[in-house]
């Protein structure tokens, strides 16, 4: 329990909620964990949080286990889910782009999203 716990919280505090749950699926929308994110350093975050508590640590396969038996709906995003949906929106633009002048009014806005996106990541680390 202190797993789903732990791995719960961490969501709840960092990760992107989807607006809806993909079909097929037990109408529990996804929540992605940023691509930088990875379950070493999930796990690692897990022992030092039990050391500080004086619980018990489990080994890092049963902590991976349970996450995916527990809470499948908790994903740690790829690099292709990790954007925004004004980047997706801006991409489709250059994709959709006809003309010469509309792809690269289309670019220019894209690469000013990514830098604008780029310096706030920086200031919030």
């Amino acid at each position: 329990m202190r797993v789903v716990h732990f791995i719960r919280n961490y969501a709840d505090e960092r990760g992107l909620p989807q607006p809806a749950a993909p079909r097929g699926v037990d109408n529990v929308p996804t929540v992605y964990l940023t691509s930088d994110t990875t379950k070493t350093n999930l796990h690692q975050q897990y022992q030092t949080s039990c050391t500080e508590a004086g619980s018990r640590v489990i080994e890092i396969t049963a902590f991976k286990e349970i996450g995916r038996m527990c809470l499948p709906h908790i994903r740690i995003a790829g690099p292709r889910d990790d954007v925004c949906a004004k980047c997706e929106t801006l991409r489709r633009g250059v994709m959709d782009a006809v003309t010469e002048e509309e792809k690269l009014t289309a670019t220019d806005s894209f690469r000013n999203h990514i830098l604008l996106a780029q310096k706030v990541k920086m200031f919030d680390t």
